[in-house]
């Protein structure tokens, strides 16, 4: 990788701001990617890392969870993979429970420490391989095809965890069930 692509990787926004406090009832979500990365050449090598370094994690959905906290979902393309992390209002510890974190696990997310959030991968090792069979069987249009079929899936079952274990947590709270749906058309946050 150039030292021009890793500057540009260095200098991306590595997670969407959070909107201003906003009562239990009012979810905000967002699925647009940022102009630059819509409207880069993809002819080019260099064009190619810059909408790379553009796709830094980007809010998809953020949800109250009633205690102080509100649980986001992003989506991490540079990376293949969605993230789902905690935050809260000062002087409130944004950590989820022991059972927060086994659901996440059980639903194949996994800790990152160093960027404070959970991850889960778009694409297994299988996966991968499976899409290496298609490309050498069909060429490489049909495996981007199914690349993406395979992709949408994934972020779709996490958007489904993420929203199964907010409302788990507002139920816990006292608070109705959040009106998101799965794959629903969003609004920014």
């Amino acid at each position: 990788m150039s030292r021009r692509a890793k500057a540009r990787i260095e200098e991306s926004a590595p997670v969407a701001e959070l909107a201003p406090e906003q009562t239990p009832a009012q979810e905000t979500t967002t699925a647009s990617p940022p102009p630059e990365v819509a409207s880069a050449p993809a002819d080019s090598e260099d064009a190619e890392q810059k909408r790379w370094a553009n796709q830094g994690p980007r809010g998809i959905a953020s949800i109250d969870l009633g205690d102080g906290r509100r649980i986001q979902l992003l989506r991490n393309d540079a990376m293949q993979q969605a993230c789902v992390t905690f935050t809260a209002k000062e002087g409130v510890d944004p950590r989820p429970t022991k059972e927060d974190t086994q659901q996440l696990k059980d639903n194949g997310f996994w800790w990152r420490g160093k960027e404070k959030m959970w991850t889960r991968q778009f694409f297994s090792s299988e996966d991968k391989e499976y899409l290496a069979g298609v490309e050498a069987e069909k060429g490489e249009q049909q495996a981007k095809i199914e690349r993406g079929r395979m992709r949408a899936d994934a972020m779709r079952e996490s958007e489904r965890v993420f929203l199964d274990l907010a409302n788990s947590i507002r139920q816990r709270n006292g608070l109705p069930p959040s009106d998101m749906s799965i794959g629903q058309e969003r609004t920014p946050f």
